[in-house]
């Protein structure tokens, strides 16, 4: 089979999305608990926003 060069993904696509998929999903459950959210310690909330941003 000949399959078009714009269909090639690089080989860490896959992992990027497992891991953007996850932290989505932990910070849309941390947004609709609030209270969880807001009780986040300084560090741990840096470190949460670090890995949003960084994937």
């Amino acid at each position: 089979m000949i399959f078009s060069p714009q269909l090639h993904l690089p080989e860490w696509w896959p992992g990027t999305l497992v891991l953007c998929a996850g932290i989505v999903a932990i910070g849309f459950s941390l947004y609709r608990r609030r209270s969880s959210f807001v009780s986040m310690s300084a560090r741990a909330l840096r470190v949460f926003l670090l890995l949003i941003f960084l994937s």
